[in-house]
């Protein structure tokens, strides 16, 4: 369906990033759920031009045929204590 087409075609284009992000690596991804919303997470890591590791994590979302993005980083050895923060303002995000 749309979900699943938007899901891949927007999965591609996060791993097409790789050629814009430093040691760009795919680390997770996971269906979820953002209050009545089902979603898709990816979980990355790149470099940042400083050389700090960034870790990310973006949820896909779609409704009425429109496609939405949530991205959150934070410093990879920060990350783990930042996700749950992450989760939380992610599920804030309403759609009508």
């Amino acid at each position: 369906g749309l979900y699943t087409q938007y899901v891949q075609t927007h999965y591609e284009s996060i791993k097409s990033m790789k050629g814009g992000l430093k040691e760009f690596k795919n680390v997770k991804t996971a269906s979820v759920k953002l209050g009545a919303n089902n979603a898709m997470s990816l979980i990355y890591t790149h470099k940042a031009q400083t050389g700090l590791e960034i870790r990310a994590i973006a949820y896909f979302i779609v409704k009425n045929n429109k496609g939405y993005v949530i991205t959150c980083s934070s410093s990879t050895k920060d990350f783990s204590k930042n996700l749950t923060m992450f989760e939380e303002v992610a599920k804030t995000f309403k759609l009508k």
